[in-house]
């Protein structure tokens, strides 16, 4: 399983270090498996995932909403 989703929302929710965020806990899982919970369930990682896109709909929309008030 690849953990796009996941490594997208610590990017997308942590800003310019997401990257690192994930590397760190990516090297963790390797070395330790502190965090493969995270990574061993289909059905939580799938979950996470649709957290993600309703989470980005929301603040994409909102965004798109108060620019047109901004510009009305």
């Amino acid at each position: 399983m690849q953990p796009e989703c996941l490594k997208y929302m610590f990017y997308r929710f942590a800003g310019d270090g997401g990257d690192v965020i994930f590397d760190s806990l990516w090297v963790s899982h390797r070395l330790t498996k502190k965090v493969s919970f995270m990574l061993q369930d289909m059905h939580t990682h799938q979950r996470y995932c649709n957290i993600l896109r309703t989470r980005v709909t929301k603040e994409n929309s909102f965004k798109s909403r108060k620019n047109e008030d901004d510009l009305g």
